[in-house]
């Protein structure tokens, strides 16, 4: 759920994590507090040499910049609910859903078509 504020803000409600969901990223940078019990993101990065998934703890009390090409998904609210505040900035892009695999696909939230960003499967962790 999300309360738009009078002052430009936004106060989330998460009550149910996403392990399953598609990683996205956001339209704009933000800036986020994490008023009461927190989550588990999985943060994916990817380059040249291959694809990433590592997970951030988002703690109460603390404050987080987000970048538009943040690309994530809440795989975990260990109290079972999260409230945050947020403060978006000024819109940067489309926001774009990801898949990682053998390859890496994107498409923007409003199509339809995956567009393949290369060849690079995840490393070996070892």
């Amino acid at each position: 759920m999300k309360y738009h504020l009078d002052d430009g803000r936004a106060l989330h409600r998460f009550t149910r994590e996403e392990p399953h969901a598609t990683p996205h990223d956001h339209p704009f940078a933000f800036e986020t507090t994490i008023l009461d019990g927190g989550y588990v993101e999985e943060v994916f990065t990817f380059d040249e040499y291959g694809w990433r998934g590592t997970l951030a703890h988002r703690l109460p009390g603390e404050t987080y910049r987000i970048d538009a090409t943040h690309i994530h998904r809440i795989i975990e609210l260990p109290q079972r609910e999260c409230w945050t505040l947020v403060r978006a900035g000024h819109h940067e892009r489309e926001t774009r859903f990801w898949r990682f695999g053998d390859d890496v696909r994107s498409r923007a939230w409003h199509e339809r078509r995956w567009i393949r960003h290369g060849s690079c499967s995840q490393p070996d962790r070892n």
